[in-house]
């Protein structure tokens, strides 16, 4: 996965590598899905993964979109959840402004 900012025309400026996905299923995948079974109760599994990574801030002002892009090992763009805004492959974390003073 990579942590990516992109410019205003979509345009990657900045990336840097964000973790491994296929290491964060705390379950084996063949026991995974929303809901699994111990000793006969149902539970809900929340999965919950912590990405750290330093990423270079662009120099010029301009306003620019942080986002997540998650690929199969085949280079295919996964999808983290149906509420994450989720555009040309990437996840929207969140948009801001560069301005200089």
């Amino acid at each position: 996965s990579e942590l990516i900012i992109l410019n205003d025309q979509g345009e990657i400026v900045s990336r840097a590598e964000a973790g491994d996905p296929s290491k964060w299923i705390s379950l084996p995948a063949d026991l995974y899905n929303d809901n699994y079974s111990i000793a006969g109760s149902i539970e809900t599994k929340i999965i919950t993964h912590e990405v750290k990574t330093e990423i270079e801030m662009p120099l010029e002002e301009g306003s620019y979109t942080l986002a997540l892009r998650l690929y199969t090992d085949n280079d295919i763009p996964a999808r983290l959840a149906n509420d994450i805004e989720y555009k040309n492959g990437y996840h929207i974390l969140s948009n801001f402004d560069i301005t200089k003073k």
